[in-house]
This record gives structure tokens, sequence and C-alpha cells, in this order.
């Protein structure tokens, strides 16, 4: 899964000050299991990683499978 591996540097670098975080990444899913000290915390850290998950996802889509990469680059950006 592209994700998966677009998501594994983040995952080796984050931190658990908040919330405690495990991560599973199977061959076309991603469980996510989370233990915070607060409501506050759990909504922070949620919003992190979907967000994290949907740039990865979106970054990964972006990228052509049948294309010279410089000819992907020369391209107009997408709006976001």
């Amino acid at each position: 899964m592209a994700v998966s591996d677009a998501l594994k540097p983040e995952l080796k670098n984050r931190s658990d000050k908040f919330v405690k975080t495990k991560f599973k990444i199977g061959d076309d899913t991603i469980t996510l299991t989370m233990k915070p000290s607060s409501i506050s915390d759990l909504r922070a850290g949620l919003n992190a990683y979907i967000n994290l998950i949907k740039a990865s996802s979106e970054a990964v889509s972006s990228v052509p499978v049948n294309k010279d990469l410089s000819t992907h680059l020369a391209e107009k950006p997408l709006k976001v």
C-alpha cells in the first residue's frame, strides 16, 4: 500500500506525549489504536493522523504511474 509507505517516516518520528498511538499496517488497511489522556487529546490526535493520512493519500495519488516524473513536475500544480 503506497500510502502506508508514505506514512512510515512520520510514524517513526511521532510523539506519544499526549496520545499513545499504535499502528498496524496491512496489505490494504491501516489500523490506528489510540490511548489518550483526555478527550481533547484524542480529538487532536485523530485530527493530526487523519490529516496526515489524507495528505499522504493525495500526494501518492497525484504522482502518475506511467509518466516520466520530470514531465509531471513541469505541469501546473493541483489546486487544493
